[in-house]
């Protein structure tokens, strides 16, 4: 799991735990599927990755921002279109951006890996396109 079990699991009949349990497979499997070369991930809140025309789920790319111990910080996964926005001096962290796609939404948080060429591309383009 990503994340925490949800708030009130322990009230949930049989029927919606098993519910719950099926999709948990499902979204393990296809966050597998579109991570075939098991490259780094990191967990974020989906509010910090910006898809500009689709919600944040499994497949879409989008731009995402973090903080970050230093300049390099998450630099596998904020690989790709990487920029430093900010830096806290007095929190000694530093406000990083990068493309990437979301492998699974679960609990409030999204797992997310660099994107690739062709997914940064349409990032990209959409960004281009609305500046």
């Amino acid at each position: 799991m990503l994340g925490n079990l949800p708030a009130n699991i322990e009230s949930w009949s049989q029927k919606e735990l098993d519910r719950s349990a099926r999709q948990l497979r499902v979204s393990m499997r296809i966050g597998k599927e579109l991570n075939p070369h098991a490259v780094p991930t990191y967990r974020l809140a989906p509010s910090d990755v910006r898809t500009v025309l689709l919600r944040p789920g499994p497949g879409v790319s989008g731009r995402a921002w973090t903080w970050g111990s230093d300049d390099n910080a998450h630099a596998a996964v904020f690989s790709v279109d990487r920029q430093v926005v900010a830096r806290d001096r007095i929190r000694r962290l530093t406000l990083l951006t990068g493309i990437v796609t979301i492998l699974r939404h679960e609990n409030d948080l999204v797992e997310v890996r660099a994107a690739t060429e062709a997914e940064a591309a349409r990032v990209l383009t959409v960004e281009g396109m609305r500046s």
